[in-house]
């Protein structure tokens, strides 16, 4: 659990997601897309996913450094600055390998992509961490009891991080 709140003006106290946003900008994981705002509705895109999951091996104490450079993709240089370090990283360890020879960093990640780039991760990184066997020992979380409800007045409708 997160030791104090985010300060991100748009990611209101008590919402299902205030904790993990909270605690992800403690560990460094995610920094908000400016010192005041999450966008916690937002897509996701291709370089914020790697950025996040860099973090993230970071805070799991991988090393994250990199030895290469983009050149081999056309639309390098459309990377963000934030971002390139962890794009190149996520290059080099295989998680993002390109769409028709194409980063497209700034381009929504799909729901298919994010699954794919996550198991490439759990590949490469459940040898390095030996992570426990059941699903209970593996999150720091504890299972839901009941039906997981929300809805987000912010947009009328139920939350789209809800549906499968």
């Amino acid at each position: 659990a997160a030791e104090k709140e985010a300060p991100f003006t748009d990611v209101a106290s008590g919402r299902y997601y205030s904790e993990a946003v909270a605690w992800a900008y403690e560990a460094e994981i995610a920094k908000g897309i400016s010192t005041t705002a999450f966008a916690p509705n937002a897509a996701v895109t291709r370089e914020q996913l790697v950025t996040f999951l860099a973090r993230y091996a970071k805070y799991q104490g991988a090393d994250v450094s990199t030895q290469g450079a983009l050149t081999g993709y056309p639309d390098a240089k459309t990377v963000s600055d934030f971002a390139l370090a962890s794009m190149t990283w996520a290059v080099e360890q295989g998680l993002i390998q390109g769409i028709d020879g194409n980063l497209v960093p700034r381009g929504t990640a799909t729901r298919a992509q994010i699954a794919t780039i996550i198991q490439r991760y759990y590949q490469i990184y459940s040898k390095v961490w030996n992570p426990p066997v059941t699903p209970q020992e593996r999150s720091p979380v504890k299972p839901m009891s009941g039906p997981l409800v929300c809805t987000d007045p912010s947009i009328g409708k139920s939350c789209p991080e809800t549906a499968s």
